[in-house]
């Protein structure tokens, strides 16, 4: 790190632009990539310099109000306006851009969803149904366990009632009190992910697992209207558990939705009676066609089942509908086609697709649709710095604009 570095941090433009990650949810991590340096220094500079702490402190407080006022108005039901875009070329800039060309409105009835979530939370005396688990199988309602139970298990069990309460300095004196071997968290999905991975834990201290349990009977309904709450708590998740899964569970949707947000996450189905659940998942196109059609739906979900699983494609044939990315960057004879995806919401829009050598390259205009026909390879490119999946176009042919450009991973 450039010495002086802080300094722009500690002006107006810099605590503003700090001030907006916070609001919009990024963890102390992201905002530490945002700007360029590693989480321990911005630990430090945030005791060391008073703005930047009040900075964070203030914003996150808001995105937190914002959240809570956004699931308080989900339970009770809203008027929205749906006003759809469509991305058009400004002929002067020749830079696409989001136009408005329909707006209406409606009104969203209150969400039983919401308010089960909300009261559990809220009022967990009442409404909560939670059971604690041993590793054992066995149903056991740890917070009751006696004193004596506890002391013969050599466990300390230490609750937090609030979130305030939830500070560095708890964990401090916690690990002074106890002096534990291993600690066990099972922290509040209510809670911001990024007040825990933004702490400085205590000496010695070091998150070894992170693990998400998610229930596959209500996983659809929290996905639908309480995404962004839901996919926070998988986005850091080493293994991620779905259990009370069934002959139902579309086990593919739920892998591609974790798996657009966290690559890294290892996938567990676990039945009611807890076996797990070795069914292979279903996907919506023929994989052994001659040819192998990817619809508009599809594309995202064959992308993601390709890069998890690019054996499976070695030697196949594919056609799909792709915008072309053909930056000069790249090596001649080679494009990207692929699709703009949205994983969670709008701000998170990328564009995703396969190197695909072709000859005719530079005959294809930048962000054209066309219909590319390919055959599909595994094998080293510098863009994955070792093996990836490769396509080898067999044709190329102009295509026209779909009714929605984006796709999306469900």
């Amino acid at each position: 790190m450039a010495k002086g570095k802080y300094e722009y941090w500690l002006t107006d433009e810099g605590l503003l632009q700090i001030g907006g990650w916070a609001r919009n949810g990024l963890t102390d991590e992201q905002i530490a990539h945002n700007m360029g340096i590693c989480r321990d220094t911005l630990i430090q500079w945030k005791k060391k310099f008073p703005d930047i702490s009040y900075s964070l402190k203030v914003n996150k407080e808001v995105a937190d109000i914002q959240v809570e006022n956004a699931l308080f108005k989900k339970a009770l039901g809203f008027r929205v306006v749906d006003i759809i875009y469509e991305r058009v070329k400004n002929a002067d800039t020749g830079e696409y851009e989001l136009k408005p060309v329909k707006k209406t409105e409606r009104y969203v009835p209150p969400d039983t969803t919401a308010q089960i979530f909300w009261l559990k939370n809220r009022k967990p005396d009442a409404w909560s149904d939670r059971k604690d688990v041993t590793l054992n199988g066995k149903v056991n309602a740890v917070a009751e366990m006696t004193d004596e139970e506890l002391e013969k298990n050599n466990v300390k069990l230490v609750m937090v009632d609030s979130e305030a309460d939830f500070t560095e300095d708890f964990l401090k004196k916690v690990n002074t009190e106890y002096q534990p071997e291993q600690v066990f968290l099972e922290y509040n999905g209510t809670w911001q992910m990024g007040t825990l991975m933004d702490m400085e834990l205590p000496k010695y201290w070091m998150i070894v697992q992170q693990l998400a349990t998610v229930d596959a009977t209500t996983f659809d309904m929290y996905l639908a209207n309480m995404r962004t709450m839901i996919m926070e708590q998988l986005f850091s998740a080493d293994v991620v558990i779905f259990n009370r899964c069934d002959d139902s569970t579309d086990k593919g949707k739920y892998r591609r939705n974790v798996k657009a947000l966290n690559r890294k996450a290892q996938l567990v189905y676990e039945r009611a009676d807890g076996t797990l659940d070795e069914r292979p998942e279903e996907l919506p196109f023929d994989i052994t066609a001659d040819e192998i059609e990817i619809s508009d739906a599809d594309y995202a979900i064959w992308y993601m089942d390709c890069q998890d699983n690019p054996k499976k494609y070695e030697g196949k044939k594919v056609s799909f509908l792709a915008l072309v990315y053909n930056p000069d960057k790249l090596k001649k004879g080679i494009m990207v086609p692929g699709r703009f995806a949205m994983t969670c919401c709008v701000q998170d829009i990328q564009f995703v697709g396969f190197p695909c050598s072709y000859d005719g390259y530079k005959a294809l205009e930048q962000r054209a649709w066309v219909t590319v026909t390919a055959k599909v390879n595994y094998k080293f490119h510098n863009i994955y710095r070792g093996k990836g999946p490769v396509l080898t176009a067999i044709s190329v042919e102009p295509a026209e604009k779909p009714q929605n450009d984006v796709v999306t991973f469900s």
